[in-house]
This record gives C-alpha cells, structure tokens and sequence, in this order.
C-alpha cells in the first residue's frame, strides 16, 4: 500500500521550494541534509520553516522532505515556510483557517528591484571628472641668482607660472571631452 504524501510549493524573493509531507516521524529534509545541517546555527531560520507545523500541532506526525533552488538562505526559509503550509492544507483543509489567519499561506510579493543596464533609459549618468593637478613646472623654477644680469627672477617664476596654468586648462578641456 502506497502511503500518503501531501505536495505543497513555496516562494518567496528569488527561491522556490518543493515540498512533500509524508506520515513520519518529524525529520525535517532539505536537499539531502537535515534541517541543522542545512541551515547551520540560524536558529531564526530553522524555527520559521517549523512554524507551521508548529500552529497546527503536526510537528511530530509528518517528515517533511524539500528541494529548495535560488536565492539566499532567508528567501528559501520563507518558501520552505509557505510550501509547507499549502502541504498542510492538502494534509487536512481544517489547517486552513489557522495558517491563513497567521498569514503563511500569502505569497510575500517583494522582489528585488531590477536595475537598469548601462547604456539603456533610466542609467544614472556619471558626470565628468574634472582633474585639477598642478605638474612639474614649479619644480623647474629655481629661486637661486639668474644668469643674465639683466633679467629678473620674478619673470622666470611668472613664466612658469603662465605654463603650468596653460597646462592645467588644456587638461581640463580633455577631460571633460
């Protein structure tokens, strides 16, 4: 005689679990591993995937055995909780009342928000960077005595002064462009 196996399938974000409750024991297998060893210490949760069975008072008389793809750990706990309690409502419909009235047989709607693509409408566009750097001219100068008698320091300074800041405006036209 075949025994009785109730399906029930869950989602929630980005993961979606398949779950099947066969009279048992209370084993409770997710992926090939047991609940503890799938979801290590995160008690927070492994009680939520028990919840339903837990408000029902099942705890000890189905196993619970899952597959569970996508997502992360938190977005297949709530499609682990949401398929388990479609499986109590095929187990008994008396459970329905319960589990809708705590809210697990409601798909949670939230997503992740798509972003946009680079190149497409709605890609915020970066604004030029505008480098403002000072190069070696001033290192040229020097404050000692010129050669030429005639000519002054103060013109070799404003000469290179003139250079760098020619420089420094051709940099900027060519980083804006």
């Amino acid at each position: 005689m075949a025994k009785m196996q109730y399906y029930g399938t869950g989602r929630r974000k980005s993961s979606v679990a398949r779950v099947r409750l066969i009279p048992g024991k209370g084993n409770i297998i997710i992926n090939k591993k047991t609940l503890d060893e799938y979801f290590g210490g995160l008690e927070l949760l492994k009680n939520e995937v028990r919840r339903p069975l837990q408000l029902v008072g099942a705890e000890g008389k189905f196993d619970v055995v899952a597959t569970v793809k996508g997502g992360g750990t938190t977005g297949q706990s709530g499609a682990l909780r949401h398929g388990v309690s479609r499986a109590l409502c095929h187990a008994d419909e008396e459970n329905r009342a319960a589990l809708k009235a705590a809210g697990f047989l409601t798909r949670d709607p939230r997503k992740e928000e798509v972003r946009p693509q680079e190149g497409k409408k709605g890609f915020p566009v970066q604004q030029a960077l505008i480098r403002r750097k000072f190069s070696g001219s001033f290192a040229s100068v020097s404050l000692k005595q010129s050669k030429n008698p005639g000519t002054p320091i103060v013109s070799g300074f404003l000469h290179a002064l003139t250079c760098v800041f020619r420089n420094d405006i051709r940099k900027r036209y060519y980083d804006i462009i």
